[in-house]
């Protein structure tokens, strides 16, 4: 039985590792290590807990939290051990002007969103002139944060974008290093391994799938939990701390391509739209064995030398030739999750 000391047992429910709805019993002791490591991310960040902390996210309760109003509170969140500011929430359903007309009446001192809707709302206000002077720092949850986003979030803002990396399932995982982009490893919450596909343990460089023993929550024990992303492993960690250290988390291994040669690949999309900031979002579709379609929404249709160097670049990164078709969209839908997904296989 779960210890008294360990609070009450609640549920959460996850896309899991394969894109299976997951539910996982949770103890209050998991809660506790949670608000542990959101308000050392808070500090290592160098926020400012007395001032507005806003966020766009996914709400159980998506009509209270809908545009124009959003929902207010008192503070950043149920439990934290000191007081802190207001916080402001808007349900991610809100179209991107909309997003940005609550932001501008809101005025949250602090920012925090998926990358997807960060790079589109920062390229709308840099598109249409818009100043939110308020928003000092941005943080970044649940998808795979690309450098691009972080360049046209301090284009937009001026304000540097803080990632961290958890699942529902684990809990937190790792958080950005306070001195660089990295991605620290948190060991008092999770045991993390970083395999390659023999089982070896990945060096410093090498891209492995992550594995995570949660170290607290005896509601339900996760035993090597394979997350179900891929990430690659970093050497030292730029503030000294002795923490494991992740350079980057690529995303989920059921994104990994099989070739129709029979090799598998992992494409990297990072920078893949660097000057292209007419292009808002993009999806790519493999629709069959040797075709791509590449879901556009733009302020503009491609020229036909840009949908070249687009096809160019994308055969480059899946390392294959493929047939590659553009369509153009008013709005690409999320997943249930509310996360966005880049990469969909209609074949594998």
């Amino acid at each position: 039985a779960l210890p008294k000391s360990h609070g009450k047992i609640h549920e959460v429910f996850s896309s899991g590792s394969t894109g299976a709805p997951v539910r996982v019993r949770k103890s209050g002791l998991s809660q506790l290590f949670w608000l542990a490591f959101t308000t050392r991310f808070d500090l290592w960040n160098g926020d400012d807990m007395s001032q507005i902390y806003g966020a766009i996210k996914t709400q159980k309760d998506a009509a209270a939290a809908s545009y124009p109003k959003g929902v207010r509170s008192r503070a950043w969140g149920p439990g934290f051990p000191f007081a802190t500011g207001a916080s402001v929430i808007l349900n991610l359903n809100a179209k991107t002007h909309e997003q940005a007309e609550w932001l501008s009446r809101a005025k949250p001192n602090y920012l925090l969103s998926y990358p997807s809707i960060l790079e589109a709302l920062a390229k709308h206000c840099l598109h249409e002139g818009i100043e939110l002077p308020s928003i000092k720092r941005v943080h970044s949850m649940s998808e795979v944060l690309r450098p691009e986003v972080r360049r046209v979030c301090r284009q937009a803002w001026d304000a540097p974008v803080y990632d961290n990396y958890s699942t529902e399932e684990t809990g937190y995982i790792a958080l950005q290093c306070p001195k660089s982009e990295q991605l620290l490893v948190q060991p008092e919450g999770v045991f993390a391994e970083f395999l390659d596909p023999s089982g070896r343990e990945c060096g410093a460089g090498e891209v492995g799938n992550m594995i995570v023993t949660p170290l607290h929550n005896f509601a339900m024990p996760l035993i090597r939990y394979e997350v179900g992303d891929y990430a690659e492993v970093g050497g030292k960690s730029a503030c000294g701390r002795q923490y494991q250290v992740i350079e980057r988390v690529l995303g989920r291994t059921r994104n990994m391509v099989r070739l129709p040669n029979g090799e598998t690949h992992y494409p990297d999309y990072q920078d893949i739209l660097d000057g292209f900031d007419h292009v808002v979002q993009f999806q790519i579709v493999r629709r069959a064995e040797e075709a791509l379609e590449m879901k556009l929404v733009v302020r503009r249709a491609l020229t036909n030398d840009e949908e070249g160097r687009l096809t160019s670049w994308l055969r480059e990164r899946f390392q294959y030739p493929f047939q590659i078709a553009f369509t153009y969209h008013d709005e690409i839908p999320r997943a249930p999750s509310g996360k966005f997904l880049d990469y969909i296989s209609e074949v594998e």
